[in-house]
Protein backbone atom coordinates (compact mmCIF):
# COMPACT_ATOMS: atom_id res chain seq x y z
CA UNK A 1 0.00 0.00 0.00
CA UNK A 2 0.90 3.80 -0.51
CA UNK A 3 1.69 5.37 3.00
CA UNK A 4 2.97 8.66 1.99
CA UNK A 5 2.95 10.88 -0.85
CA UNK A 6 5.23 14.27 -1.50
CA UNK A 7 3.61 15.48 -4.63
CA UNK A 8 4.02 19.12 -7.17
CA UNK A 9 1.01 19.47 -8.72
CA UNK A 10 0.46 22.48 -11.09
CA UNK A 11 -2.45 24.72 -9.86
CA UNK A 12 -2.09 28.00 -10.60
CA UNK A 13 -3.68 30.55 -7.77
CA UNK A 14 -2.91 33.88 -6.19
CA UNK A 15 -2.63 34.83 -2.55
CA UNK A 16 -6.25 35.93 -2.83
CA UNK A 17 -7.14 32.20 -3.52
CA UNK A 18 -5.17 31.04 -0.36
CA UNK A 19 -7.34 32.93 2.60
CA UNK A 20 -6.18 29.82 4.75
CA UNK A 21 -2.26 30.49 4.14
CA UNK A 22 -0.95 33.04 6.97
CA UNK A 23 0.20 36.03 5.56
CA UNK A 24 3.57 35.71 6.07
CA UNK A 25 3.61 32.35 5.08
CA UNK A 26 3.71 29.87 2.16
CA UNK A 27 2.07 26.95 3.60
CA UNK A 28 -0.56 25.48 5.42
CA UNK A 29 -1.65 22.51 7.80
CA UNK A 30 -4.60 20.76 7.19
CA UNK A 31 -6.20 18.26 9.11
CA UNK A 32 -9.00 16.09 9.64
CA UNK A 33 -8.73 14.47 13.01
CA UNK A 34 -7.46 11.43 11.41
CA UNK A 35 -3.79 13.04 9.55
CA UNK A 36 -2.38 15.99 9.21
CA UNK A 37 -1.66 17.07 5.30
CA UNK A 38 1.19 19.95 4.48
CA UNK A 39 0.71 22.28 1.39
CA UNK A 40 3.42 24.73 0.13
CA UNK A 41 2.72 27.33 -2.77
CA UNK A 42 5.61 27.37 -4.86
CA UNK A 43 6.84 28.84 -8.32
CA UNK A 44 5.22 32.39 -8.10
CA UNK A 45 1.51 30.29 -7.65
CA UNK A 46 2.07 27.93 -10.40
CA UNK A 47 2.36 25.36 -8.33
CA UNK A 48 1.38 23.31 -4.62
CA UNK A 49 3.08 20.85 -3.07
CA UNK A 50 1.13 18.48 -0.64
CA UNK A 51 2.43 16.06 1.41
CA UNK A 52 1.06 13.74 3.76
CA UNK A 53 -0.73 10.28 4.18
CA UNK A 54 -3.63 9.78 1.84
CA UNK A 55 -4.74 6.80 3.09
CA UNK A 56 -4.83 8.07 6.62
CA UNK A 57 -6.39 11.28 5.45
CA UNK A 58 -9.44 9.37 3.80
CA UNK A 59 -9.86 6.39 5.78
CA UNK A 60 -8.20 7.08 9.33
CA UNK A 61 -6.35 4.11 9.54
CA UNK A 62 -3.43 3.15 7.57
CA UNK A 63 -3.31 -0.78 8.28
CA UNK A 64 -4.50 -1.59 4.63
CA UNK A 65 -4.66 0.76 2.21
CA UNK A 66 -4.43 1.16 -1.32
CA UNK A 67 -1.65 0.45 -4.41
CA UNK A 68 -3.03 3.09 -6.56
CA UNK A 69 -0.53 6.14 -6.48
CA UNK A 70 -2.78 8.21 -9.23
CA UNK A 71 -5.94 7.36 -7.75
CA UNK A 72 -4.91 8.72 -4.20
CA UNK A 73 -2.89 11.53 -5.63
CA UNK A 74 -6.15 12.94 -7.31
CA UNK A 75 -8.76 12.46 -4.68
CA UNK A 76 -5.85 14.22 -2.67
CA UNK A 77 -5.53 17.53 -4.55
CA UNK A 78 -9.10 17.36 -5.18
CA UNK A 79 -10.15 17.25 -1.31
CA UNK A 80 -6.89 20.08 -0.59
CA UNK A 81 -8.44 22.43 -3.52
CA UNK A 82 -11.87 21.78 -2.39
CA UNK A 83 -10.87 22.20 0.99
CA UNK A 84 -8.65 25.19 0.62
CA UNK A 85 -10.94 27.13 -1.88
CA UNK A 86 -8.80 27.31 -4.93
CA UNK A 87 -10.63 27.90 -8.36
CA UNK A 88 -8.77 24.90 -10.25
CA UNK A 89 -8.29 25.56 -14.03
CA UNK A 90 -9.31 22.87 -16.41
CA UNK A 91 -6.35 22.52 -17.77
CA UNK A 92 -4.32 22.03 -14.32
CA UNK A 93 -6.68 19.39 -13.42
CA UNK A 94 -6.39 17.48 -16.93
CA UNK A 95 -2.37 17.76 -15.90
CA UNK A 96 -2.75 16.18 -12.62
CA UNK A 97 -5.68 13.70 -14.19
CA UNK A 98 -3.52 12.08 -16.54
CA UNK A 99 -0.32 12.08 -14.17
CA UNK A 100 1.59 15.12 -15.09
CA UNK A 101 3.25 16.11 -11.78
CA UNK A 102 6.32 15.75 -9.79
CA UNK A 103 6.65 12.76 -7.26
CA UNK A 104 10.08 13.69 -5.07
CA UNK A 105 8.64 11.36 -2.02
CA UNK A 106 6.85 7.84 -1.79
CA UNK A 107 6.18 5.41 0.84
CA UNK A 108 5.16 1.71 -0.07
CA UNK A 109 4.20 -0.34 2.84
CA UNK A 110 3.76 -4.32 3.27
CA UNK A 111 1.87 -6.33 6.16
CA UNK A 112 3.07 -9.90 7.13
CA UNK A 113 0.91 -11.94 9.45
CA UNK A 114 3.16 -13.64 11.82
CA UNK A 115 2.22 -16.64 14.56
CA UNK A 116 2.48 -14.56 17.52
CA UNK A 117 3.39 -10.39 18.67
CA UNK A 118 6.66 -12.17 20.04
CA UNK A 119 7.76 -13.49 16.95
CA UNK A 120 6.83 -10.45 15.44
CA UNK A 121 9.85 -8.97 17.38
CA UNK A 122 11.93 -11.29 17.33
CA UNK A 123 12.12 -11.04 13.75
CA UNK A 124 12.92 -7.51 14.06
CA UNK A 125 15.84 -7.85 17.00
CA UNK A 126 17.05 -10.39 14.30
CA UNK A 127 16.86 -7.72 11.31
CA UNK A 128 18.53 -5.24 13.39
CA UNK A 129 21.73 -7.69 13.95
CA UNK A 130 21.60 -8.51 10.27
CA UNK A 131 21.76 -4.84 9.39
CA UNK A 132 24.53 -4.10 12.01
CA UNK A 133 26.47 -7.03 10.38
CA UNK A 134 26.21 -5.86 7.35
CA UNK A 135 27.30 -2.42 8.51
CA UNK A 136 24.45 -0.34 8.19
CA UNK A 137 23.41 2.98 9.54
CA UNK A 138 20.65 1.50 12.26
CA UNK A 139 18.21 2.95 14.87
CA UNK A 140 16.14 1.07 16.79
CA UNK A 141 13.76 1.93 19.23
CA UNK A 142 12.92 -0.52 21.67
CA UNK A 143 12.68 -3.91 20.59
CA UNK A 144 9.37 -3.31 18.47
CA UNK A 145 10.84 -0.56 15.91
CA UNK A 146 14.21 -0.74 13.85
CA UNK A 147 15.30 1.40 11.04
CA UNK A 148 18.00 1.60 8.06
CA UNK A 149 19.00 4.70 7.33
CA UNK A 150 16.50 6.71 8.89
CA UNK A 151 17.35 9.78 7.74
CA UNK A 152 18.27 8.93 4.04
CA UNK A 153 17.56 11.47 1.29
CA UNK A 154 17.73 8.58 -0.94
CA UNK A 155 15.96 5.54 0.61
CA UNK A 156 15.38 3.94 4.08
CA UNK A 157 13.50 1.02 5.78
CA UNK A 158 11.16 0.57 9.05
CA UNK A 159 10.38 -2.38 10.47
CA UNK A 160 7.72 -2.34 13.21
CA UNK A 161 5.05 -4.27 15.93
CA UNK A 162 1.55 -2.47 13.88
CA UNK A 163 -0.57 -3.37 16.72
CA UNK A 164 1.67 -2.18 19.53
CA UNK A 165 2.35 1.13 17.49
CA UNK A 166 -1.70 1.63 17.48
CA UNK A 167 -1.20 1.00 21.36
CA UNK A 168 1.09 3.80 21.01
CA UNK A 169 -0.65 5.93 18.87
CA UNK A 170 -4.73 5.00 19.42
CA UNK A 171 -6.89 5.18 16.51
CA UNK A 172 -9.83 7.54 16.52
CA UNK A 173 -12.82 6.64 18.31
CA UNK A 174 -14.85 7.73 15.10
CA UNK A 175 -12.93 5.25 12.68
CA UNK A 176 -15.41 2.87 11.41
CA UNK A 177 -15.08 -0.58 12.43
CA UNK A 178 -12.18 0.30 15.41
CA UNK A 179 -12.12 -2.57 17.58
CA UNK A 180 -11.78 -5.21 14.44
CA UNK A 181 -9.10 -2.90 13.05
CA UNK A 182 -7.19 -3.71 16.34
CA UNK A 183 -8.07 -7.14 15.98
CA UNK A 184 -6.67 -7.21 12.79
CA UNK A 185 -3.20 -5.76 13.91
CA UNK A 186 -2.83 -8.55 16.18
CA UNK A 187 0.67 -10.38 14.95
CA UNK A 188 1.42 -8.07 11.96
CA UNK A 189 5.10 -6.94 11.12
CA UNK A 190 4.75 -4.04 9.00
CA UNK A 191 7.67 -2.98 6.82
CA UNK A 192 7.76 0.56 5.00
CA UNK A 193 10.52 1.43 2.52
CA UNK A 194 10.84 5.71 1.58
CA UNK A 195 11.44 6.47 -1.88
CA UNK A 196 13.01 9.55 -2.11
CA UNK A 197 13.96 12.05 -5.76
CA UNK A 198 17.53 10.55 -6.11
CA UNK A 199 15.91 6.76 -5.92
CA UNK A 200 12.44 7.71 -7.77
CA UNK A 201 14.67 9.11 -10.64
CA UNK A 202 16.67 6.00 -11.01
CA UNK A 203 13.86 3.87 -11.23
CA UNK A 204 11.76 6.09 -13.31
CA UNK A 205 8.99 6.94 -10.93
CA UNK A 206 9.10 10.34 -10.24
CA UNK A 207 6.37 11.38 -11.90
CA UNK A 208 2.73 9.93 -11.04
CA UNK A 209 2.02 8.73 -14.97
CA UNK A 210 4.93 6.64 -14.41
CA UNK A 211 2.91 4.94 -11.45
CA UNK A 212 0.49 1.61 -12.10
CA UNK A 213 -0.94 -0.81 -9.19
CA UNK A 214 0.78 -3.52 -10.67
CA UNK A 215 4.12 -1.35 -10.42
CA UNK A 216 3.45 -0.17 -6.85
CA UNK A 217 2.95 -3.73 -5.79
CA UNK A 218 6.27 -4.92 -7.65
CA UNK A 219 8.33 -2.12 -6.12
CA UNK A 220 7.27 -3.59 -2.74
Amino acid sequence: MIDYITGKFPCRHTLADLPAFPSCFNRVLLRNGYATIEVKSVKDGRYIVISGNPIKYFQGHNIFGSNNVQGLCRDLFDAVTRHLGIPVHDDDREEVRNGKYSLSRVDLAVNFRLPSNEIVSQVIREMEWHWRELGRNVSNYGHDTVYDDQHSKVTSTKLYNKRKELGAAPLPDSVSNRDRLLCYAENLLRVEFTLRTPTLKTLGLNTGAAWTVGIAKSTI
